[in-house]
């Protein structure tokens, strides 16, 4: 139904396109962007799953899709239907084949160049089983649907063998030699994470730096190597509370085998959707090996939902082992007592870094920076930060660009407002707005009685500071071509001309003088309704 009703648009706006308008009217242009698809409230039914996979086999591109992975009661007690029903939902949203724009229904209008599905938003309900969470990551790891996931995880620190053993899963799924030959994902979101313990952290790291990350996985060695086959079967034995069953299958499907001796009459191998399978090794059709690997995951943003001082405790770990590649990095760090340069060395490709505390939050460009600073104030101090804001020369004035206080959490030992500390913070940082010319963006979030500052903090909304956007390619380019023709016109004329010396060094000058300088934002908030939801920093 979707793909048709975008097929009936893409002719209508054709035919629009067709139409001749006379010259000096004006006309109403209309573009078409990807569809919201939102079931998180939603429990997975069998109807619901086919719609969705429909929807995503007809080629419907969407800009987000959310999911509660919650199966159904009534499904739920069909332990076949419900393996075979989840298996397929995961399976087309983390589709193994890579669907070109071209040969979707319509055109849309988005940025960049983003694959069927802009963002994947899952929620992990606590209800979802180890099978269950198995059968995700076995499909993640071949993810050519989206380069953006969201994974709201609920682990439960008090059950920390389930624990350990999903973060094994999540290592194979997103961080492992297999998905960064397999996977498209760039940008990874983790949020109410419940768990991230040292031993967490231990299983994490063994899979993810593992050659064989199957057999890590599961913990058993064979004498050949995993490989990928083609399984042409439709069935297939598949474990299902420890006992066989039989599980029907659309053929061909792809398989990674693991733990195989090369000689038994069964092998075990992991079907995207489905995990841990036995098949007959007549049945497979093994391929050449031609994996290329990429650099994995650049985007990282963590977050935690409550707070548990033993579940953090891998925090640290976690960092150390995915910071090499990345260049984006947001932490909610709100009750976790964590070093910003810790960071930094962890991650020397970082371009940019958020960090949330439960006064500050804090956002620096590295983008024109290598190797990066020492950071030497406390990020978590308002007052420190207010008073290093006003040094120009500080590395951490030169990369902080945006900031975020909230006076309303600013507590003494009795957990009553501080005035004291909040009537310092509040001169502070108006006393940093008359000097520095770096910051882009304060926020300030205070309790009522201060709403008698509002004016003062107003007075330096939208002030031009020393940093400029960047200016627009075609303006460069504009520029550029009139040298060029003006060159052109004076060799053919012959005529007597002064050549401009437009030297890389005057070009830039140029270019910078033009740039329009960017206008600083300042806010000041009785209450702190924006941001009372939202895990993630500024």
């Amino acid at each position: 139904m979707a793909a048709r009703a975008e097929r009936v648009i893409k002719e209508r706006l054709e035919l629009l396109e067709i139409k001749d308008e006379e010259s000096g009217s004006l006309r109403c242009v209309f573009v078409l962007e990807p569809m919201i698809a939102e079931f998180t409230n939603l429990a997975l039914r069998v109807d619901m799953i086919e719609t969705i996979s429909a929807l995503l086999s007809d080629n419907v591109r969407l800009s987000r899709l959310s999911l509660n992975l919650r199966i159904d009661r009534k499904l739920k007690t069909d332990k076949l239907l419900a393996k075979m029903s989840f298996g397929r939902l995961v399976r087309s949203v983390f589709d193994h084949t890579r669907r070109s724009p071209e040969l979707s229904n319509t055109q849309y209008c988005t940025e960049g160049k983003s694959l069927q599905v802009g963002t994947v938003v899952m929620h992990c309900d606590t209800s979802l089983t180890s099978l269950e969470f198995e059968a995700l990551c076995s499909a993640m790891v071949t993810n050519q649907t989206t380069k953006r996931l969201l994974l709201s995880l609920w682990l439960d620190p008090k059950d920390a063998n389930t624990s350990t053993t999903r973060w094994k899963w999540l290592a194979y799924a997103l961080f492992s030699k297999r998905a960064r030959a397999c996977s498209a994902l760039e940008s990874l979101t983790l949020t109410s994470i419940g768990s991230m313990s040292i031993a967490d952290m231990e299983a994490f790291v063994s899979v993810m730096t593992s050659k064989h990350p199957e057999e890590e996985l599961f913990g058993t060695c064979g004498q050949i190597n995993g490989r990928n086959a083609t399984f042409e079967h439709s069935i297939t034995n598949f474990r299902l509370d420890e006992a066989g069953e039989s599980l029907e299958l659309d053929v061909p499907t792809s398989v990674r085998t693991i733990s195989d001796d090369g000689q038994s009459e069964r092998v075990n191998g992991i079907i995207p959707g489905y995990g841990r399978c036995l098949f007959r090794r007549d049945d497979l059709i093994f391929q050449p090996s031609c994996e290329e690997y990429h650099s994995g995951i650049a985007s990282l943003t963590i977050g935690f939902k409550g707070f548990n001082a033993q579940a953090v405790g891998g925090l640290g770990a976690f960092i150390s082992a995915v910071g090499p590649p990345l260049r984006f990095l947001a932490l909610d760090a709100t009750r976790v007592n964590f070093d910003a340069n810790f960071i930094v060395q962890c991650c020397p490709n970082l371009e940019e870094l958020s960090l949330r505390s439960l006064v500050t939050d804090v956002r620096f460009d590295f983008t024109e920076c290598q190797p990066l600073p020492t950071l030497r104030t406390d990020w978590t101090d308002s007052i420190a930060i207010s008073t290093v804001l006003q040094d120009s020369c500080s590395p951490f004035t030169k990369y902080l660009r945006r900031l975020r206080v909230r006076l309303n959490n600013v507590r003494d030992e009795r957990e009553v407002h501080d005035d004291v500390r909040i009537n310092a913070s509040v001169a502070g940082m108006l006393q940093m707005l008359e000097v520095n010319q770096t910051l882009e963006y304060l926020d300030v979030i205070a309790p009522l009685e201060y709403r008698g500052f509002l004016d003062k903090f107003k007075a330096h909304h939208l002030k031009p500071i020393c940093r400029s956007t960047p200016f627009p390619v075609r303006s460069k380019i504009a520029l550029l071509s009139i040298f060029s023709c003006h060159n052109d016109v004076h060799n053919q004329s012959k005529a007597t001309y002064v050549p401009f010396d437009l030297d890389q060094h005057i070009l830039h000058g140029i270019f910078q003088y033009a740039a329009p300088p960017i206008l600083r934002e300042v806010y000041f908030w009785g209450l702190d309704w924006i941001d009372k939801y939202n895990e993630v920093p500024i």
